[in-house]
């Protein structure tokens, strides 16, 4: 992921491909208590361990890692790690505290879902969200995400390709 991907967001928001520079950010992020409440493994990562996962991230062709910038603050970030074989990609995205609750998250979904599309060769793009984490939840079914399965603690959200050609693209 060498080339610049430049996304205009509302708000003067740009996504930037992470590079080593963002390490630190992305691990105080990831340990925001806020925040680690609704991954998948919620215990604090220590800076080290982080920051292997980090460098292999990097060098891993199918994790997209992007840094969400407002105006020349870095507020979030989103990842999208591809399954090439299933034409599919996961997406996670984490907004920093301080600004969550601002429209942030659709709006970087909104672009994100677009630069998936277009570059990543897949047809889908799948969210697996905690329940309770209602912010998110939000912002993925305003941006067209649907509902795929309901388990006790988590819920999937997917929308395809297919579907944003039909118009979910427009109306979100």
């Amino acid at each position: 992921m060498t080339e610049l991907v430049r996304a205009e967001l509302a708000g003067g928001i740009t996504l930037k491909p992470a590079a080593m520079k963002d390490c630190r950010f992305l691990w105080q992020w990831r340990n925001d208590p806020e925040a680690r409440k609704y991954f998948t493994n919620t215990e604090y990562v220590p800076y080290p361990e982080h920051k292997d996962w980090f460098e292999a991230s990097l060098r891993n062709r199918d994790r997209h890692i992007f840094i969400v910038f407002q105006k020349n603050t870095r507020v979030g970030m989103v990842r999208f790690d591809v399954e090439p074989a299933a034409r599919r990609a996961n997406i996670h995205i984490n907004i920093s505290q301080g600004h969550r609750n601002q429209g942030l998250g659709r709006e970087v979904l909104k672009k994100a879902r677009r630069y998936a599309f277009d570059n990543l060769e897949i047809d889908s793009i799948i969210a697996r969200i905690k329940k309770g984490n209602e912010a998110s939840i939000k912002a993925f079914t305003y941006t067209g995400f649907k509902l795929v399965s309901d388990s006790p603690d988590w819920i999937t959200m997917s929308l395809s390709l297919r579907d944003t050609l039909k118009g979910t693209e427009a109306s979100a």
